[in-house]
């Protein structure tokens, strides 16, 4: 797909073990380059807005999960916010339907993070895929939930056997 912002773009994400494609929300853009001095390749703001100055922002990112339940994944992301955040906050969400899968979510807060997160963890076999809403305004926040469960919704695996060839060394 093409380079930079995207407005309602649909973008493919891949990988080492997967590849998926996400499509942006009504009103978001989905943006392949802002993202990727940290490491991520799917970032999405609102028209208008940008992923540093965003009011909300939603990302895609992967973790390799191995043989580890999807129940395993999550704890350790929630022992590893905790290490950070002593009082995090961690309140189980309803799982959030796609195609043939379902997303278990989580929702985080602490006031030493200053931030809320909603997390929705999608098991893709060896490879754990994150989409994450984050804002520092809770209005803000509330009022693009219903757009992150869109974006969730739109999730579409395309494989879990990708093979990288021909790739620029960095």
């Amino acid at each position: 797909f093409a380079q930079g912002p995207q407005p309602g773009g649909t973008g493919l994400v891949y990988g080492t073990n997967r590849a998926f494609a996400l499509t942006a929300p009504a009103g978001w853009v989905l943006d392949n380059e802002a993202g990727a001095s940290e490491g991520m390749y799917a970032v999405f703001y609102r028209e208008g807005e940008s992923w540093k100055n965003g009011t909300a922002v939603m990302y895609a990112n992967t973790s390799e999960k191995a043989d580890r339940s999807m129940e395993e994944w999550i704890d350790e992301d929630i022992r590893d916010f905790n290490t950070d955040y002593p009082d995090l906050a961690v309140k189980e969400g309803s799982d959030i339907a796609f195609g043939k899968g379902r997303a278990l979510v989580r929702y985080y807060s602490s006031k030493a993070y200053g931030q809320n997160e909603a997390v929705a963890y999608i098991n893709a076999g060896k490879t754990g895929v994150a989409i994450v809403l984050t804002s520092r305004d809770k209005a803000a926040f509330d009022k693009a939930l219903g757009d992150f469960e869109k974006l969730v919704r739109s999730y579409q695996s395309v494989t879990d056997k990708t093979e990288m060839k021909n790739q620029p060394q960095k």
